[in-house]
């Protein structure tokens, strides 16, 4: 039996796209709320239907756009992380970072399921505050990772010293 919370249900990552700093994310999950900011580019207006979780068709805010693409971002980067496949770790973060960026949460994860490890639960995103400067937006925010943290997938156990604040 596992020692950490039951996993919450995936959802797809269906939403706009934005350009996001992984460092900055990481870095984020690493030191709980530290002021850090998300720079990242406004997603072009979707000519399809709005997300799923919108149930009148009007279009959104700039600052409803960011949110959604944050949101969509941090969903694609959970079920990439996990998915323990490069191949899936790229399509799913394509909408999201520039290829170097991908490239280096690739070196990322690999050295983790080298180490038979995936992260477990919820990360809970507090947004502080969504600035709009021309073409790019910033995210302030800061992370609950209190509930989340690193699995060893053979004994479903987490590992020693790797539950979030």
């Amino acid at each position: 039996m596992s020692s950490h919370p039951a996993r919450p249900a995936r959802r797809p990552a269906t939403l706009v796209a934005v350009a996001a700093a992984l460092a900055v994310l990481m870095a984020g999950l690493l030191a709980g709320c530290g002021g850090a900011a998300v720079s990242v580019r406004l997603p072009p207006k979707a000519a399809s239907s709005p997300p799923a979780t919108i149930s009148e068709p009007h279009s959104l805010s700039e600052r409803q756009e960011v949110l959604a693409a944050y949101t969509g971002y941090n969903a694609a980067l959970r079920t990439a992380d996990n998915s323990r496949s490069a191949v899936e770790v790229r399509r799913l973060m394509r909408p999201y970072l520039q290829p170097a960026t991908i490239a280096n949460l690739v070196r990322f994860d690999r050295a983790l399921w080298a180490k038979g490890e995936i992260l477990y639960g919820q990360i809970v995103y507090h947004v502080l505050d969504v600035q709009l400067d021309g073409s790019h937006a910033f995210v302030y925010d800061c992370d609950n990772t209190a509930m989340s943290g690193l699995e060893d997938v053979s004994t479903g156990q987490e590992v020693p010293g790797s539950a979030g604040v």
